[in-house]
């Protein structure tokens, strides 16, 4: 179920994370999409669905493992990329309460909107190379990859 959110200016409707709690996983994406935003799960659209049945078998991980949020957690307007203070806002204030309920090994940060959550990675240099950081004063495996949504536009991104 969508409910308003109580920090966003717009007072639009969240999509709540979806997810086993607690579990070795954590995906954060970048903000929800149309289907997400009438259904109330991230990560159910085409790009969810890029997801689950391309990315995750490849990485022999299976969605029921994960749990999966977003950055902004309501959809944007014009479903363009959140600003930095909308990351700022909304991330600071569901991420480390959720970060903490779940208590992931791995962090994957899907997308550059979520890998300006840790300032240093470099998502062009770092895709996929597994590192050690710092989310919201936690130690944690970080992932740093391409969204998924990216795939969908450029296959040969993806490879």
């Amino acid at each position: 179920m969508n409910t308003p959110c109580s920090i966003c200016p717009q007072q639009t409707r969240c999509v709540q994370p979806h997810g086993p709690k607690p579990t070795k996983y954590f995906a954060i994406g970048e903000a929800p999409g149309s289907d997400e935003d009438i259904h109330g799960i991230p990560f159910i659209g085409q790009t969810g669905q890029e997801w689950d049945h391309t990315y995750l078998p490849l990485a022999g991980l299976s969605r029921g493992e994960i749990f999966v949020t977003n950055t902004r957690q309501c959809r944007p307007p014009q479903n363009r990329k959140p600003s930095a203070k909308e990351i700022e806002i909304c991330g600071q204030h569901h991420l480390p309460q959720e970060l903490e309920e779940v208590n992931p090994d791995i962090v994957f940060l899907m997308g550059a909107t979520a890998c300006s959550l840790v300032p240093e990675i470099d998502l062009e240099i770092e895709h996929g190379i597994p590192r050690r950081g710092v989310l919201f004063g936690e130690e944690y495996w970080l992932i740093p990859m391409y969204h998924p949504a990216l795939g969908l536009h450029e296959t040969s991104s993806m490879i």
